[in-house]
């Protein structure tokens, strides 16, 4: 009886290696080097044949890669531009596919966020050419065009960023979730991108723990931190983001002169800033109330909306203790599971569809593995990026705030939990798939651990 293998990963965030926002190392590349051999037919994975490696979204990180666009809109010809520096960076990364490919494999690219330039067919044809110089794989090399892909009847997979407001992606995808057209001539990015090369991306450079911290720190908690690390930094992200809006806005015209200097007058003066900037967006973005109705009931979005007022008030007043105190306070995180868009998207798309048993998502960058109904799983893959524990508060030391102020990810104090993690699908001809999510550990002579 034949059975059908897949490999599913996401978030890898292949950028062109000169900066802090490169995802991919030395380490991610010798796990994935040691994960394809394992999953071809003698390898410790134990298939018969070789199996599907399908990369589910931001694979590539065309938002890491300069030029930055603060248009808003990305073309084909600059998309080219940027995948020349991605593969010049990573050679080793698609030599490996192709010698996966040469072993009998196939591999299926479906777009996210960070690489939504995947929807460009001339991106297709140029990875296509980086891989398969020769031409030699045909369909085993593969592009999904709609935004989930679907290898086996009751197996779902999409990135999972069109559940969350900042990043999904307009103009690409019917209600459906089918491409509008397979060959677009230009692609609106998502909000987040636009936010980030427009205001926010001194923030990743200068500090890039705020991008690799688990869980991830909220922008709330990221601008009361900056109030006191570097309050010159808050006044030049407020005063950048008016540039995204609609209409024409003078920002911390409450602020008077002095008061940058006070962490918690910076914050009250800051924050509202945002909450205009998010309103306006929303304003720009009517069809998401539709996809938020979907997500979230009435008293679920009022108990979001309570939870954030909550988190505002317990920062204001954080900050209006010493320095040191206040820094403990921010990084008082409770231990509560985070109930994102994602997640919710996920469950929905099961009970909608009960003839489906497993569901696969990235985008989060944090493991799940959540029963949804009797028969149901949704796996989320997490990131093979760098990921942090945020120091506890009684760990902020003198040697810790220091770090905080000039962090270098190499010498981190806090605990690095990266991880190269993946999900194993099987299904034997005629009999339902399971999924099981899995750890590569060791490098390119490593071995798989199931995690759940």
């Amino acid at each position: 009886m034949s059975t059908t293998n897949l490999i599913v990963l996401s978030d890898l965030h292949l950028a062109d290696g000169r900066n802090v926002l490169e995802g991919f190392h030395a380490r991610q590349q010798a796990a994935f080097e040691g994960l394809l051999q394992a999953a071809l037919p003698g390898g410790s994975l134990g298939n018969a044949s070789p199996a599907t490696l399908i990369v589910n979204g931001d694979c590539f990180d065309f938002l890491a890669v300069a030029p930055y666009l603060p248009n808003g809109y990305e073309t084909p010809a600059i998309a080219l531009g940027k995948l020349e520096e991605i593969a010049a960076a990573h050679q080793p990364f698609f030599h490996a596919l192709q010698q996966f490919l040469d072993s009998g494999g196939t591999v299926v690219f479906i777009p996210g966020n960070h690489d939504i330039e995947l929807c460009f067919a001339q991106v297709q044809q140029r990875l296509a050419q980086l891989i398969d110089p020769a031409q030699r794989y045909g369909a085993r090399l593969a592009f999904c065009q709609d935004q989930s892909y679907q290898p086996l009847p009751d197996v779902y997979i999409e990135h999972g960023h069109q559940y969350d407001f900042w990043n999904h992606a307009d103009g690409l995808w019917d209600k459906r979730g089918k491409t509008l057209n397979p060959q677009p001539a230009e692609i609106a990015l998502p909000l987040g991108t636009q936010y980030l090369h427009c205001a926010a991306l001194p923030i990743n450079l200068r500090y890039p723990y705020f991008d690799h911290f688990e869980p991830l720190f909220s922008i709330p908690r990221q601008i009361a931190l900056l109030s006191i690390l570097d309050p010159a930094l808050v006044l030049e992200v407020a005063r950048q983001i008016p540039r995204m809006m609609s209409y024409i806005h003078t920002p911390l015209k409450l602020l008077t002169p002095g008061d940058e200097l006070v962490p918690a007058r910076l914050f009250l003066a800051a924050i509202p800033e945002f909450a205009i900037f998010q309103q306006d967006m929303l304003a720009q973005q009517p069809e998401w109330e539709e996809v938020e109705a979907w997500l979230y009931s009435q008293d679920e979005r009022e108990q979001k909306q309570a939870a954030a007022q909550e988190e505002f008030f317990t920062l204001c007043a954080a900050l209006d203790q010493p320095p040191e105190a206040s820094i403990q306070s921010i990084f008082q995180i409770g231990p509560e599971a985070v109930e994102d868009g994602t997640t919710r998207g996920m469950h929905n798309v099961l009970r909608a569809h009960p003839d489906l048993r497993v569901a696969v998502a990235g985008h989060t960058h944090s493991l799940r593995h959540d029963q949804v109904t009797d028969g149901q799983v949704y796996l989320n893959t997490a990131s093979w990026t760098v990921r942090q524990v945020p120091p506890a508060p009684d760990e902020i030391t003198p040697a810790v705030l220091a770090w905080l102020r000039q962090p270098d990810l190499e010498k981190s104090p806090a605990r690095d939990v990266t991880g190269a993690f993946f999900v194993w699908v099987s299904a034997e001809a005629g009999q339902p798939a399971s999924g099981r999510l899995c750890a590569w550990e060791g490098g390119s002579a490593g071995s798989y651990r199931i995690l759940s």
